[in-house]
């Protein structure tokens, strides 16, 4: 559930997100969801069981990274984890898969 010091979260609790677990196929590597929509908080992923939060959960969880599932928000995003003051390296899921 942590990687190098730390819990990975997905930001994003929606289709995307559930299969790019499935694709990734290690169970324990991703600590959880974040997702704006109330409707999809306090909830699950399908298949993984994983809890989605609300972002202001970041500040317990205090994750090592946020990976962002769509790339078109990595600012909106990368200014609410300062607002929130969560100090997580924010990687896009292009990131990964051009790594």
């Amino acid at each position: 559930m942590a990687a190098q010091g730390g819990p990975i979260v997905l930001w994003q609790g929606a289709a995307k997100t559930v299969g790019f677990l499935a694709g990734l196929g290690r169970r324990g590597l991703v600590h959880s969801a974040v997702d704006l929509s109330p409707q999809r908080q306090g909830r699950f992923l399908p298949g993984s069981g994983l809890p989605v939060h609300a972002p202001a959960e970041l500040q317990r969880i205090a994750p090592k990274h946020v990976i962002l599932m769509n790339p078109v928000y990595v600012d909106e995003v990368r200014a609410m984890l300062e607002g929130l003051g969560v100090h997580a390296t924010l990687l896009t899921v292009n990131d990964l898969c051009a790594a």
